[in-house]
């Protein structure tokens, strides 16, 4: 659980590091705005409490393996994601603009494949799901053009060495803006999405499998009067809250649909963050 550290931040695409030994979050100390250079990407240890800046940018997500840190690059106004070698500090980018059609990412959340090769990014502003695969090495990767689809759905890989490319997959019709994306750990192309359905009275969980082409929706668990807060590394857990004063912890099996959980005290819940 992460509280007041310095200024104003989101818990929106919070990532720890496979052995839970780093967290990465996006901290605001001024203002609030992408464009803003006080748009801080930073990393805590969770023994020591250390801080330390590591780029400008949002969204981090961290690769199953633990060795790239990837994120929304916060330098100006821009359709860049960013993926960092959490080892050596080498960092490569590639830009998006020509599958998203504008030159800017807004509010957007990053999630890995299981195979660590490929990264999916879901941009709000637009409806837009973005994924990553690099074919010709580049300091900045090149781009496939998109079919200026309303909902995009990009396929992103992260080599070992080279550049990012990306490239257009029709997405699932029946897709909704998800609030949560997870790694799914037994199934090397698909993720886990929690979405909100009906009037926001309940949450629905879904696995987004990523085809060659299309990728496909199906849907796995219904919470009602529940937000889902994340899927545990493997990807067979949820955890979700209930309520709010104060709000029940609990957790689901996605497979079984078992759920089990605890009321959790928070003294000031809009400072603290939770996540596996």
């Amino acid at each position: 659980m992460l509280r007041g550290l310095g200024g104003s931040w989101t818990n929106n695409g919070l990532a720890f590091t496979p052995n839970g030994r780093y967290v990465y979050f996006t901290l605001i100390p001024k203002r609030f705005g992408r464009g803003d250079p006080s748009l801080r990407l930073e990393q805590v240890s969770v023994a020591t409490g250390r801080q330390q800046l590591l780029a400008r940018g949002e969204q981090p997500a961290v690769s199953p393996n633990g060795a790239w840190l990837a994120y929304v690059s916060g330098e100006g106004r821009s359709a860049t994601i960013s993926v960092r070698n959490l080892a050596s500090g080498a960092t490569r980018s590639v830009n998006i603009w020509r599958l998203l059609g504008r030159n800017d990412i807004l509010n957007a959340s990053l999630a890995w494949l299981e195979d660590g090769t490929r990264l999916v990014v879901l941009e709000e502003c637009c409806f837009s799901l973005d994924v990553a695969t690099p074919r010709h090495p580049g300091p900045h990767g090149t781009s496939d053009s998109s079919n200026g689809d309303t909902l995009h759905l990009i396929a992103i890989s992260v080599p070992t060495d080279g550049g990012l490319t990306a490239r257009s997959i029709a997405p699932p019709g029946a897709m909704r803006m998800p609030e949560t994306v997870g790694t799914e750990g037994a199934r090397p192309d698909s993720l886990l999405t929690s979405s909100f359905a009906g009037h926001g009275d309940r949450a629905v969980v879904d696995r987004l499998v990523i085809g060659r082409s299309r990728a496909t929706l199906t849907r796995l668990l219904t919470i009602a009067h529940a937000q889902v807060l994340g899927f545990d590394p493997s990807g067979q857990r949820l955890l979700y809250i209930v309520g709010h004063q104060p709000p029940g912890l609990w957790t689901a099996s996605i497979e079984n649909r078992h759920l089990s959980g605890a009321r959790l005290l928070i003294p000031d819940s809009q400072l603290a963050a939770i996540a596996w």
